[in-house]
């Protein structure tokens, strides 16, 4: 029975994180805008920040080179199932996304390389959000293409252009919360920090040529992003107070270990008017050195070094206890374990939960480049009801022998069956060739296993005897009890 209410299709509210603005050229519009109560974190003043914290600090550069370089190791493909063979070549190569084994072929200007690109777009981890210009160039297709059935002029994509976030001024949302565009500071400008100030500076004319950039030519990385606040949520923001406090324990270290390692200098005078500055003179002056000394005047100065009385504040427990929080706050606990058997133990687990994590991250940069680059060009030059292909990375994994030895588990139990297709797929993991049927060494030829039961690769093995690995054994008597279970006896 059909419903008497009326659907609605306008929005009412509104999604929150943005804020009104004005600009000379453009008039008033909205903008992104974050809850952030920490000044110099709101953007775009957080830029300079974060862009500090990881050229500066060691347990944050190792951090996020343990997120990256597992994304950037890992394989990436595309999932075609249902799409035009000649559509997913296409993307293929404009992607430049290869196959194991296979030469890159000479490309004239059109399409990417896939890691560089993604190599840029995984700085949208420290900074909150990465942006790209997405340009096109229009001609005949590739070799490649051409061999999958394409003919006449296509558009390639010409160019992801990054658009690094210290670029970017203002990012200009819509009345719903929806992306509008960047704008771009004109060259010359940058946002810079100077101590504890941030601020906005030019090398250049003044800004009168900032550039808008819409969000239909944009391909936009915005990690957590809440509501219509596009900057996104860097993954720096829980460790920045640590990083704070241990860039200040490091400072005060140094300069404790200067002063108490001399010791405090002392200068006595004579009395004299006018000698009591020259005194305060010498002593804060004094500097420990191999060449370091003083020439005091006979009964007029006198000079000696007081040495530390009683204990000192040892500030390496609160440096260390600073870098672990930072590990902590990205899920990397095992970059400050020990390297005992316990914390071998411990750190499989770590390694567990924090592959978890870079999987949904690799998953968040695979949806967006799906959305905002593959189903863009296939609308283009195939139409919007033509199916596109998804990119997908493989799944990162802690150990992969681990998985091997899995796999071959159940393989000797009898509980998978290898065929073709699982062979394609790990020599695809592994960053093997394709196999070559041509060339293949039948079962019998030396070197070969032999078709028999202790050959998980013959399908037509009979029951594992009884001096195979227990382990099989009991798999096999677990899958023939299932097997009756399930026929009622």
């Amino acid at each position: 029975m059909p419903t008497t209410t009326k659907p609605s299709t306008t929005e009412t509210g509104h999604p929150g994180g943005m804020g009104a603005s004005w600009d000379p050229h453009t008039g008033p519009s909205f903008v992104a805008s974050s809850y952030e109560t920490t000044l110099e974190l709101a953007f775009p003043y957080n830029l300079a920040v974060y862009d500090r914290m990881r050229r500066e600090d060691g347990q944050i550069g190792s951090l996020l080179r343990a997120i990256n370089q597992p994304i950037l190791k890992t394989p990436w493909r595309l999932n075609t199932d249902g799409v035009d063979p000649a559509v997913a070549k296409f993307v293929e190569t404009e992607l430049g996304l290869l196959a194991p084994g296979k030469a890159r072929q000479q490309r004239r200007r059109e399409g990417i390389v896939w890691k560089e690109h993604l190599r840029q777009a995984l700085l949208c981890l420290p900074f909150g959000f990465m942006p790209f210009e997405l340009t096109y160039i229009v001609g005949p297709p590739t070799a490649e293409q051409a061999a999958a059935g394409i003919d006449g002029d296509v558009a390639h994509i010409r160019k992801l252009a990054p658009r690094l976030p210290r670029t970017v001024r203002e990012i200009r949302v819509d009345r719903d919360g929806g992306l509008g565009g960047i704008v771009q500071t004109s060259r010359g400008w940058d946002i810079a920090q100077q101590g504890a100030r941030v601020y906005i500076s030019t090398t250049g004319v003044a800004g009168f040529d900032d550039k808008l950039i819409p969000a239909r030519d944009l391909v936009m990385y915005s990690h957590e992003r809440e509501g219509a606040d596009w900057a996104g949520s860097s993954i720096l923001r829980t460790a920045y107070k640590h990083w704070l406090l241990k860039d200040v324990l490091y400072r005060v270290g140094a300069q404790s270990v200067e002063r108490n390692g001399m010791g405090l200098p002392i200068v006595e005078y004579d009395g004299k008017k006018g000698n009591e500055a020259k005194a305060l003179e010498i002593a804060s002056a004094a500097r420990a050195g191999a060449t370091a000394g003083v020439a005091l005047e006979s009964g007029v100065y006198s000079m000696k070094l007081l040495g530390v009385e009683g204990a000192t504040k040892d500030e390496l427990p609160l440096v260390n206890h600073h870098d672990q929080s930072i590990g902590r706050s990205a899920l990397a606990m095992f970059l400050n374990l020990g390297h005992d058997n316990g914390a071998r133990a411990l750190g499989d687990t770590f390694v567990d939960v924090f592959t978890d994590s870079l999987n949904a991250e690799a998953g968040f940069l695979a949806d967006i480049a799906t959305e905002h680059i593959i189903r863009d060009l296939v609308d283009i030059n195939f139409g919007e009801d033509e199916p596109y292909p998804t990119l997908v990375p493989d799944q990162i994994a802690g150990d992969s022998k681990d998985a091997s030895d899995a796999l071959a588990t159940l393989a000797d139990a009898r509980l998978i069956t290898p065929d073709d297709k699982l062979e394609a797929e790990i020599r695809r993991r592994r960053g093997l060739p394709e196999a070559d049927k041509a060339s293949a060494r039948p079962a019998d030829a030396p070197g070969a296993l032999p078709a028999s039961a202790d050959n998980p690769f013959d399908p037509s093995a009979a029951a594992p005897s009884k001096d195979s690995d227990p382990l099989a054994i009991a798999a096999a008597e677990f899958v023939a009890r299932l097997s009756q279970l399930r026929s009622g006896e």
